[in-house]
């Protein structure tokens, strides 16, 4: 068994693009234990987006939080497309969280609509 990194060598829990700004930090703190609330229900009603039992709350929002200040970052793009994907995805691959894309891609997706649905309601 491999003795764990020190501090200095380990991944931030949520790393940021490099984008982030104190206002996108704000912005997550004020939706985030909603979006975990919601995330908690879907999951405990085994909805089939979430049935993964590997996901755990840490990785879910790590994708929603970064989909969510994206969506601020991105404004101009009101809609989810493949440029916008495309752009999504070379920032989330730079972040090194050591989840690929594919797998991250319905979580930040989710995080992106977040405002939306929320509005929504």
């Amino acid at each position: 068994m491999e003795p764990p990194k020190p501090p200095s060598e380990r991944k931030p829990a949520n790393p940021s693009p490099k984008w982030w700004t104190a206002e996108h930090a704000s912005a997550w703190e004020r939706v985030r234990a909603t979006f975990r609330r919601d995330w908690e229900q879907r999951k405990s009603k085994g909805r089939a987006e979430l049935a993964d039992a590997r996901e755990a709350w840490e990785q879910a929002e790590r994708e929603a939080r970064y989909g969510f200040a994206a969506r601020a970052r991105y404004a101009d793009r009101p809609e989810w497309n493949p440029d916008l994907e495309d752009v999504l995805q070379s920032e989330w691959d730079e972040l090194d969280t050591g989840t690929p894309w594919e797998s991250a891609r319905t979580g930040i997706r989710r995080g992106w609509e977040y405002p939306h649905r929320a509005r929504s309601r």
